[in-house]
């Protein structure tokens, strides 16, 4: 099973406070992203493979 787990660099936000130098080249040429998130590329969250957190004690 899938879920989304939000970003743990930005929190969700998908943006960062600190600028980084990331340069996207998209469709409308090259654009300086200077608050995206490093980690999740701006999403704010990614998917992952949901696992089971931690066992109960029996």
């Amino acid at each position: 099973m899938m879920s989304l787990v939000p970003c743990r660099t930005c929190h969700g936000s998908g943006h960062v406070e600190r600028p980084t130098a990331i340069v996207l080249r998209g469709s409308r040429g090259t654009v300086l992203a200077g608050h995206q998130c490093p980690a999740c590329h701006g999403a704010g969250w990614y998917v992952s493979a949901a696992k089971p957190a931690h066992r109960p004690p029996e």
